[in-house]
């Protein structure tokens, strides 16, 4: 991604009990860039959400899945690294 470019990123989760895995879950997404924590409330596993990069730089980007009777998983943080355009 270059910096102000919108990224595509996956949300997925999964849980022990079929019933869950099958119901939908809600995602709290912390880009890591100061833009403040985003929630996806009842949303699929695997939908594909977008997010933009404001400055080039290094973010840490968690995520904390919560299925539908409040059983909750945090995502180990990936680091997306963006990049300015070539001149």
């Amino acid at each position: 991604l270059q910096a102000g470019d919108s990224g595509s990123f996956p949300l997925g989760a999964t849980d022990p009990s079929a019933v869950d895995q099958h119901s939908n879950f809600t995602f709290q997404v912390d880009w890591g860039d100061g833009s403040g924590v985003q929630t996806f409330s009842n949303v699929p596993v695997g939908i594909v959400e977008t997010h933009t990069f404001a400055s080039q730089g290094n973010y840490t980007v968690s995520v904390l899945a919560t299925d539908k009777d409040g059983g909750t998983s945090a995502s180990p943080a990936t680091t997306y690294s963006e990049r300015t355009a070539s001149t």
